[in-house]
């Protein structure tokens, strides 16, 4: 029998040259994964980041617009358009383009947000039960939020800053959970104030039918007895 080694085939030497070559392929590989997964860690980075902006920037509007549409006027729904009039005589209206761009309904979501159907429904209370509602609700933000809701302002500055995606998480969580509560009580104050005023609507009603019982009482008893 032969030596074994005969049959072992004849493995060429690598180069100096060859070796540095894999040696950079090699490099360059393990570099592109490192890229790939910073990208992805970026991008994870940014959408927890957007998403919790977002959820704050939403309810920092809709606090605001408590004070902003607090001494609104109501002119109505127009072809393609719901309109409020603001004191300094600014008008709130959507046309076609508005609607496209998805800012009517971010206009009529504040409304449902704060517990009423549509801002028909908040602007069609009487004056007082209105401000009822606002002064309640501005108070509410106040004291959870601060001033012109300042609270969550911070909140908003400190998701822009982190770079950490558990503590991002973090404020996203908090932001969903302060969204909800704040939902949450501004439809109960809105609900009382409704409920006042169908109350109010009630009494009206009943006086009215005495009115008219009485008037037909008088109008029976005096042909009656003629």
């Amino acid at each position: 029998m032969g030596n074994t080694e005969d049959n072992v085939p004849n493995v060429p030497i690598l180069s100096q040259d060859e070796m540095q070559e894999i040696r950079r392929i090699i490099a360059r590989v393990k570099g592109e994964e490192e890229e790939v997964a910073r990208i992805e860690y970026d991008e994870k980075l940014s959408s927890l980041r957007s998403r919790a902006r977002w959820t704050l920037k939403s309810l920092l509007d809709r606090c605001c617009a408590l004070k902003e549409y607090r001494d609104a006027e109501y002119v109505g729904h127009k072809p393609g358009n719901t309109i409020l009039t603001l004191p300094g005589g600014k008008a709130v209206g959507f046309g076609f383009a508005g609607h496209v761009s998805g800012a009517a309904a971010y206009f009529s979501e504040t409304f449902k947000f704060w517990g009423f159907a549509g801002s028909w429904e908040l602007f069609r209370l009487p004056k007082e039960l209105r401000n009822e509602f606002f002064d309640k609700a501005i108070a509410f933000v106040e004291g959870n939020f601060g001033k012109d809701a300042e609270g969550i302002q911070r909140l908003i500055t400190a998701v822009d800053q982190e770079e950490d995606p558990f503590q991002l998480k973090l404020l996203q969580l908090k932001a969903e959970d302060m969204t909800t509560e704040t939902r949450a009580a501004l439809t109960a104050i809105a609900k009382s104030i409704k409920a006042e005023d169908e109350a109010a609507e009630r009494r009206s009603l009943r006086i009215r039918l005495r009115k008219r019982l009485n008037a037909a009482r008088y109008y029976l008893e005096k042909h009656l007895s003629s």
